[in-house]
């Protein structure tokens, strides 16, 4: 087998599953941050702890509650544990699973770190939006 791209190192013991690789699709356009539904970002892609624009991370939110490749994020924290929310950047889902998806990121205004949000963005006509 060849390996093209991992998360991580590979080790001795680990296994190989195959990919099935989407075809690339444009981004959604921009819509309105659900910032009461949001993801939890998990960790960065290589074995990085912070992310920053073209890079991937991994958030928490897959197929199974709706995310779909080329949805956009807002990313976000909570400021001084207050409800105030500081928006640090933007990304776009390039793979997703049923549990979880892979997003890159396409622009910031500080690092992104493990443990940040991800709002899931819809469009403005959207009512109903899915759980």
């Amino acid at each position: 087998a060849v390996v093209v791209y991992a998360c991580d190192e590979m080790r001795l013991g680990d296994f190989l599953a195959v990919f099935a690789p989407e075809q690339i699709r444009e981004p959604e356009p921009s819509g309105t941050p659900a910032y009461a539904d949001p993801a939890r970002i998990l960790f960065a892609d290589e074995g990085q702890t912070l992310g920053a624009p073209r890079r991937l991370m991994v958030i928490d939110r897959g197929t199974d509650r709706g995310t779909h490749v080329g949805q956009r994020f807002t990313l976000f924290r909570h400021s001084d544990g207050a409800v105030a929310r500081e928006i640090v950047g933007d990304a776009v889902v390039v793979a997703a699973r049923s549990d979880s998806a892979t997003i890159r990121i396409d622009h910031v205004t500080d690092v992104i770190m493990t443990g940040d949000w991800a709002a899931p963005q819809y469009p403005s006509s959207v009512t109903n939006r899915p759980r």
